[in-house]
């Protein structure tokens, strides 16, 4: 495992951009998409998972073939590592015994299949869920939280490493480039978590989207944020990129958090996804340095992000008593797994995003306690995003399989209720 964690602090986005026209009228600029960084590993990041006295947290382990996992739960300088096998789908639930909290896993695929993994929290009124983290990077983004009356964000940084690693973490917000305290240059301890919520100075915005500069790779972050009621919105970092694509905001009217760390102005488009087509250039804007951006979304759209340098996105959606939060997905692909689907109440949904101009056949199985059902193939158009809610029950995830590139994700909705959105993660 420590050999795998070493293997990672190397991973970085690859990314290629064009230079766009002047930036008072940005036009959609042509991008390489880069390779999604760090597919290639076995291992699984999973700040997320939740030992509390009112929720349980479902480790969910998204295969469909023989695989051989070895679970780290990781808390207070204390390792309780369990093996897992399984000969089809499966979920993990556990207890390890270890101090309440965040008690982040270290997922590492021992044989078969890759790692495909997510963590979701259920309880009276609560619904979260996240995609774990495989890869590794140097800087992250991770939003979107906010402290106005009645909410609390915590910012969650996961070592995994037998090595301490010292960090520098920025908080944005609605003001632009924030100091905190508590913030700044932070040391996280090796093999657990360092939870920092947000006190003090930042009490009283309505948006935090916090960038951790890690020059060592070691830590994965991940951001909690509670609203009002008792639902809460968790969310595993990304890397920065120059593309985004979000397939579902969560089924309900959210809004997209642009961030630019840099000290350049940025030119950005947003692009909308409906199922009956698309809106190229909807939003156009040039993206202040040391800022962020706030664009409003609706619910029935998948949404493409582009930039002519590499920005952080987040997508923070609100219903009744719901709160969901999303990271995008910086590039698209033929094979995913959607880990969690199908666990916990409500509605599962899973959003199948095609920005390319052809149509794309996708093929998509449920994983149950029988293993994986027989495929079911839909088309989805060019230009489009497909909604497809899922009967399921006892399932474990979904496996999706498409005919070209395209992005996954999902979200769950208890009416009246809370709500859970996550991304999909690419497999191979």
């Amino acid at each position: 495992m420590r050999q795998a964690i070493a293997l990672l602090v190397g991973a970085a986005l690859v990314a290629v951009a064009a230079v766009l026209p002047a930036p008072e009228a940005p036009e959609p600029p042509e991008v390489v998409p880069p390779e999604y960084p760090g597919t290639a590993t076995d291992l699984g990041f999973c700040p997320t998972w939740t030992v509390d006295d009112v929720v349980a947290s479902a480790l969910v382990l998204a295969v469909a073939e023989e695989i051989e996992a070895s679970l780290d739960f990781q808390a207070d300088d204390e390792v309780l590592t369990e093996a897992v096998g399984r000969s089809g789908a499966g979920t993990v639930s556990a207890d390890p015994g270890l101090a309440q909290g965040y008690v982040p896993v270290l997922v590492d695929g021992l044989s078969g299949d890759p790692v495909a993994a997510g963590v979701v929290t259920t309880g009276d009124g609560l619904l979260a869920a996240s995609a774990c983290a495989r890869w590794s990077a140097v800087r992250w983004t991770v939003g979107v939280g906010g402290t106005l009356e009645g909410e609390s964000t915590t910012l969650v940084l996961h070592n995994p490493s037998v090595q301490a690693s010292t960090v520098a973490i920025e908080v944005f917000s609605d003001q632009g480039l924030e100091i905190g305290e508590g913030f700044g240059s932070v040391t996280v301890p090796p093999l657990g978590a360092l939870e920092l919520p947000v006190t003090g100075d930042l009490r009283l915005r309505e948006r935090l989207v916090f960038v951790v500069d890690d020059p060592a790779g070691a830590i994965v972050p991940a951001i909690d944020h509670r609203s009002g009621g008792t639902d809460r919105a968790v969310a595993v970092g990304v890397p920065e990129a120059i593309e985004w694509f979000f397939p579902t905001t969560g089924g309900a009217e959210g809004e997209l958090v642009l961030v630019n760390a840099g000290t350049e102005s940025v030119a950005v488009e947003v692009d909308l996804f409906r199922p009956d087509g698309a809106e190229l250039g909807a939003t156009a804007i040039l993206l202040e340095p040391r800022a962020i951006e706030v664009v409003p979304l609706d619910g029935g759209a998948g949404v493409r992000v582009r930039a002519d340098e590499p920005v952080g996105a987040a997508v923070r959606t609100e219903s009744g008593g719901g709160l969901g939060a999303t990271m995008g997905l910086s590039t698209e692909a033929v094979d995913w797994a959607l880990p969690g689907l199908g666990v916990g109440p409500g509605q599962p949904t899973m959003a199948i995003l095609n920005v390319g101009a052809e149509s794309v056949e996708v093929t998509y199985r449920v994983l149950g306690p029988g293993g994986a059902t027989v495929g079911r193939t839909i088309s989805v158009p060019g230009g489009t995003v497909s909604f497809q809610e899922l009967e399921i029950q006892n399932a474990s995830g979904v496996l999706v399989e498409a005919s070209a590139p395209v992005t996954v994700g999902w979200h769950t909705i208890v009416p009246g209720g809370p709500l859970g959105v996550a991304p999909g993660i690419p497999r191979g």
